[in-house]
């Protein structure tokens, strides 16, 4: 799925689980996307949304440093690595807390 796809769903499935616009995408949708599937649809968009996130941030904070000429190789290998997977690791617990299995 392309990232700027997932965006746009999940703001669409935001406004169709909300109270007082879920009416208004029930009917643009002409009753396929319920107020209860959108509110499934946009908790489930968190988890690969998070990931194409952080790797975003990675991609900027490489670049970044790359500009600034700053060639230490573990901070490439391992500070940065391990930071976000820090990052997906905290996302992924909050996610945990928000959905029941």
């Amino acid at each position: 799925m392309d990232t700027t796809c997932a965006i746009h769903c999940r703001a669409f499935t935001g406004f169709g689980a909300g109270p007082t616009t879920s009416s208004i995408i029930y009917s643009l949708t002409f009753g396929a996307l319920t107020r209860g599937l959108a509110l499934q649809l946009h908790i489930l968009l968190i988890a690969p949304l998070s990931l194409f996130f952080i790797l975003h941030i990675a991609s900027g904070i490489g670049l970044a440093l790359v500009r600034r000429r700053i060639n230490w190789r573990p901070l490439y290998t391992y500070v940065i690595p391990s930071m976000l997977i820090a990052l997906f690791v905290i996302a992924m617990y909050l996610y945990s807390l928000l959905v029941v299995i």
